[in-house]
C-alpha cells in the first residue's frame, strides 16, 4: 500500500465517514459550514437552499452527509478541515484527544529517507495503535521505495 502526504484527504474523509452518527448527533454550525461549503464551490445552491430549509441541525446534517457523499473524498475531505477549523474541540474528542494534525506533528509523519514507516490515522475501527495513541486505529504502512528527493 502506497500512501503520500497528500492521502491526508482520504484520512480526513474516513473520520467524517467513521463519525457520521456522532456529527449528525453534535455539530451545531450545520449553515456556517454550508456557506463555507457552498462558497467553496463544494455544494450547489439548491442542496444549500435544502439544507437550510430543514428545522433541526441533525436534519441539516442528514441533509449535508447527503452531498458529502455525492462529492466524495474531495467534498468529505474539506468539510473535515472546515470542520477542523469551527469546531476542533468536537473532533479532538472524536479523535480521542488528539486531531489528526496533531497525531501527523508527533512523528507520525512522512520522512523524507528513500525508507519510511509511518503511523497514520485512517479512521477506520476502534482500539489504539501500536504507538499508544489515542486514535481508534492507526495502521503501520511501510513503503521500500519513498523515491529520491
Amino acid at each position: 500500500m502506497t500512501i503520500s502526504p497528500g492521502s491526508m484527504t482520504i484520512i480526513d474523509a474516513a473520520f467524517v465517514d467513521e463519525n457520521r452518527k456522532d456529527l449528525i448527533q453534535r455539530v451545531t454550525i450545520v449553515m456556517t459550514i454550508a456557506d463555507d461549503l457552498l462558497q467553496r464551490g463544494m455544494i450547489d445552491q439548491e442542496m444549500y437552499n435544502n439544507i437550510k430549509a430543514l428545522r433541526t441541525t441533525q436534519d441539516k446534517m442528514r441533509e449535508l452527509y447527503i452531498a458529502l457523499n455525492s462529492g466524495g473524498v474531495k467534498v468529505k475531505s474539506t468539510f473535515y478541515t472546515i470542520l477542523l477549523n469551527k469546531e476542533p474541540y468536537l473532533v479532538q474528542d472524536l479523535g480521542k484527544g488528539e486531531t489528526h494534525q496533531n497525531h501527523y506533528d508527533k512523528g507520525h509523519r512522512w520522512n523524507r529517507k528513500n525508507s519510511l514507516s509511518a503511523e497514520v490515522h485512517l479512521g477506520l475501527g476502534r482500539g489504539k495503535s501500536q504507538s499508544g495513541c489515542g486514535f481508534h486505529l492507526c495502521a503501520s504502512i511501510q513503503r521500500a521505495e519513498f523515491g529520491s528527493r
